[in-house]
């Protein structure tokens, strides 16, 4: 059973979070970005990793010290009719974004920059280097495990007993959503959204494995999208 500790602890990386991003993180990086300072955005990928990370290793550290199975937290192997709906699932996802960029980068130049304004809040986060890029490779692996190990492992854990197993995922995808309040409601909605499919990956398949793999794919691709939208350089590079 979750006590006191485990509450403040998703208090901390739920509504202390969202309200730091909202309110100090975000219109810190758009100021920034606004007056042309360099490296803003490698800055904003390495801090969310870091703190990303430091919340993973705290919910860890929660988990042994108070000897609970891993089975609770979702970290089991998917085995049989899982598995396969687990392969087919990423294989879908991937094939969707790898199809996406390469239509994308056979585009003109003109045609690109005509897209740009469909990425929305995205345009001030997504990478438009190389070295960005390579970087938010890194910031999308850590979104998949440590978000997924926080949202549909612990924080589904913990209000399962109040909530129900229903509830609780439910809980999660809202907490989720609000998570990502600084990019609008649109970004709330959308984020509440994939959420919900998180939560129900994990209910289906009776493991957040997958849906740290689909994340994580879901966020590369969306970064890669960015990029190839956003990109600086020569015209016409490919990369």
């Amino acid at each position: 059973m979750p006590g006191p500790l485990d509450f403040a602890f998703i208090a901390l990386f739920t509504v202390a979070m969202a309200l730091w991003e909202g309110f100090v993180g975000w219109p810190r990086m758009r100021s920034a970005l606004e007056s042309g300072k360099p490296g803003t955005r490698l800055g904003a990928y390495r801090f969310v990793m870091a703190y990303s990370w430091l919340f993973a290793l705290i919910a860890i550290a929660l988990w042994v010290l108070a000897h609970r199975p891993w089975s609770a937290l979702g970290l089991t192997a998917v085995r049989g009719w899982r598995l396969a709906l687990s392969v087919v699932v990423v294989a879908a996802v991937t094939t969707l974004f790898v199809r996406q960029v390469r239509t994308l980068a056979k585009l003109s130049d003109a045609r690109r920059v005509a897209l740009r304004p469909r990425l929305g809040v995205m345009q001030n986060l997504s990478p438009r280097t190389r070295e960005e890029r390579d970087w938010f490779m890194g910031l999308s692996l850590t979104a998949g495990l440590c978000e997924e190990l926080l949202f549909r492992g612990f924080l589904m854990w913990a209000f399962r007993p109040w909530l129900g197993i229903y509830g609780a995922a439910a809980g999660s995808a809202v907490l989720f959503g609000i998570g990502h309040a600084y990019q609008g409601r649109a970004g709330v909605l959308r984020s509440g959204f994939i959420g919900a499919v998180f939560s129900a990956l994990a209910l289906v398949t009776g493991s957040i494995v997958p849906g740290i793999v689909v994340h994580a794919i879901l966020d590369i691709g969306g970064g890669m999208t960015g990029y190839t939208l956003l990109r600086e350089g020569e015209v016409g590079e490919q990369s």
